[in-house]
């Protein structure tokens, strides 16, 4: 897990970003969001995210297997009052990460399936599963496998 802060200019730029982007509602009505992977004003933040992954990328493996990942997807989350994200991974890349912008500093909640569950039709009780919470401050972004499975607890602020 790489907890690293946004550089001010780039934050200050994705904090005015926020109230100009096109939101709109996931299909399951939980949450708006807005896709910037393609955004031309979100360009340096994409820069910047991809020198990240290079170098956490370069940091875990003494002799990398692929070379020049970047971002291939990037999305905002506007979370509401009440809004949570569900346990999920991101199978279709290898490191993802998470930046909160605005509001209340948050955290995303990682849990690690007990190593002794083999059996997957026969899972063990979930007080057996280790979570870790990882505060996330505004202004900060954390890096980490995107095969962990993570979740957004409640949004609580007002």
């Amino acid at each position: 897990m790489y907890q690293l802060p946004v550089p001010d200019d780039l934050y200050s730029h994705l904090l005015q970003q926020c109230y100009t982007v096109a939101w709109r509602k996931t299909e399951d009505g939980s949450r708006s969001v807005s896709s910037i992977s393609d955004n031309v004003d979100f360009a340096d933040v994409i820069s910047w995210i991809n020198d990240c992954i290079a170098d956490v990328y370069n940091d875990i493996y003494e002799e990398p297997y692929a070379q020049g990942l970047q971002v291939s997807d990037a999305w905002l989350n506007r979370s509401e009052t009440g809004d949570e994200t569900l346990l999920h991974t991101h199978p279709w890349s290898i490191i993802s990460g998470v930046l909160y912008i605005t509001g209340d500093d948050g955290s995303t909640v990682f849990v690690q399936n007990n190593p002794y569950d083999t059996v997957n039709q026969m899972s063990m009780s979930k007080r057996y599963h280790i979570k870790q919470e990882c505060p996330i401050a505004n202004g900060t972004m954390i890096l980490f496998p995107s095969t962990l499975q993570h979740f957004v607890p409640v949004n609580r602020s007002r």
